[in-house]
């Protein structure tokens, strides 16, 4: 007699895939969010905790000067977070608008989220371009930022653009957006890049093709003047005495430049930070002024060294030098 045994009903073979995790085994990536960011940095707002986005928590004056900031979920290039040395570079922009950014062309390398040239449009600038990485999530986000929080709010004929670029390649193609005739950008942004030490020469031969050559000069004040000096500082182990080069600065800036501001995210690191200063200098390319100090609560509070250290914004202004001007 012979069996009958229906398909449905047959033992399933055991599964081949020995090194199959379960769905749970790893944390999912976390989703994309959207943030709100106070747009007056220099004032009551400058130190105020950014917040979820949500259009009915705040009044319709708030919400029309207010950047509404989309991130993605997660990026192995850290482009999913709002550096707090972004806010204080978008501070002193804000602090500088008229001889930084007004009539002027301004470019950011990595970007990320696109807030100090969001910052450098909506305050006068005649062109900004905010480059990042190659790679198409991280532009579709900067462009997204870039166009919801310039629409209505920027000068008739700003031009405005997100570009993918590799630090140390041909900037050929960040030009095209310059006037005919420009030999370079006004302005160049970069906010807290420089703990990418094996970056430190490619963000150099960026810097020397990218900026105008133009003459520039030091805005320079007696060291022991400046707020920083005057006060016991522990935020850096290089700074600001330990360090042969450069003075500090509160006047305002004159003629093309570059503002480079960081956090020294890890302690242990601070002096490879500082590498890029000294490197810049060594060139005979570049004057180098420190513009600035800034407190905030470090952004990996869990993360090993001092919490003073890992909270303190630096701001340093490079301008051409020497025979690297046009004359």
């Amino acid at each position: 007699m012979s069996s009958h045994i229906r398909a449905a009903d047959s033992p399933s073979p055991p599964s081949l895939n020995l090194f199959e995790e379960p769905a749970d085994y790893r944390p999912s990536t976390p989703p994309p969010q959207t943030v709100r960011v106070p747009y007056d940095f220099t004032g009551s707002a400058s130190s105020t905790s950014l917040s979820s986005s949500d259009p009915q928590s705040t009044s319709s004056d708030a919400q029309s000067t207010d950047l509404t900031i989309h991130l993605l979920g997660s990026h192995p290039l850290w482009g999913h977070h709002i550096w707090n040395a972004s806010l204080d570079l978008s501070r002193y922009l804000q602090s500088h608008a008229a001889s930084l950014l007004h009539g002027k062309s301004v470019l950011e390398l990595g970007a990320a989220a696109g807030i100090p040239s969001i910052v450098a449009a909506r305050e006068g600038a005649a062109v900004v371009v905010a480059s990042d990485y190659p790679e198409q999530p991280l532009i579709d986000v900067l462009k997204r930022n870039l166009d919801e929080n310039t629409a209505g709010s920027v000068s008739s004929g700003c031009v405005v653009a997100a570009q993918g670029y590799l630090w140390g390649a041909s900037v050929e193609p960040l030009q095209v957006h310059l006037p005919a005739g420009q030999d370079g950008y006004d302005l160049l942004l970069l906010s807290d890049l420089i703990f990418n030490h094996q970056a430190h020469d490619a963000l150099l031969d960026t810097m020397n093709q990218a900026l105008s050559r133009q003459n520039a000069r030091p805005s320079v004040l007696p060291p022991d003047t400046h707020p920083s000096r005057l006060q016991d500082d522990a935020s850096h182990p290089d700074f600001p005495d330990k360090l042969p080069f450069g003075e500090l600065t509160t006047a305002a800036p004159d003629g093309p430049c570059v503002l480079v501001f960081f956090t020294s995210h890890r302690p242990h690191l601070a002096h490879k930070d500082m590498e890029f200063f000294r490197k810049a200098e060594a060139t005979g390319k570049w004057s180098v002024e420190r513009v600035g100090r800034w407190k905030r609560e470090p952004m990996f509070p869990t993360d090993p060294g001092s919490a003073f250290v890992r909270g303190t914004v630096h701001g340093f202004r490079l301008f051409r030098t020497g025979a690297d001007v046009a004359r």
